[in-house]
């Protein structure tokens, strides 16, 4: 499974309150999974808000989440816990949502399958020198595609795309 996010550091959590973030959202991040490590047990993904609405809509959305929780830096404990997190304890991985690279371009894994996908599923048919404009977005944790193609346009759950 691709996974373009990177981890949460102390730096990065440092960096994050510094610029407002004051509410994080953490929940189950399959896509953070490491095989080869024997002692993983789980991997979270964090995401910042500044704004308590956002957080809490984001809460509600991943209401069946058993590891959903919600960091308030004003309480003490709270935010002492996400720094724990960010230390990246032993046997988890977490990861926050910025993605690894400034800017995003499909990696090649991922180029066939969404030609696949687009082939099977849209019935798009590009002429030679026509590109399929392509942005990754996360929405809630889940990781979603959005394709434009002449006018058309349409957004896509990153695991669907992965099927093909």
């Amino acid at each position: 499974m691709y996974n373009p996010l990177t981890l949460l550091t102390t730096s990065v959590l440092h960096d994050l309150i510094g610029n407002g973030h004051s509410y994080f959202i953490r929940q189950s991040y399959p896509r953070g999974k490491d095989d080869h490590d024997k002692a993983f047990r789980h991997a979270f993904l964090i995401t910042q808000y500044s704004n308590w609405h956002d957080a809490v809509c984001h809460y509600v959305a991943i209401s069946s989440d058993p590891f959903k929780h919600c960091y308030d830096i004003a309480h003490t404990f709270e935010k002492e816990k996400l720094f724990i997190a960010a230390s990246q304890p032993g046997g988890y991985r977490v990861f926050v949502n910025l993605l690894h690279q400034k800017s995003w371009e499909l990696p090649r894994e991922l180029e066939l399958q969404v030609k696949r996908y687009i082939h099977v599923r849209l019935s798009w048919l590009p002429r030679n020198g026509e590109n399929i404009n392509m942005q990754l977005e996360v929405h809630h944790g889940e990781l979603f595609l959005t394709l434009k193609f002449r006018l058309l346009q349409t957004t896509v759950r990153l695991a669907d795309i992965e099927k093909y």
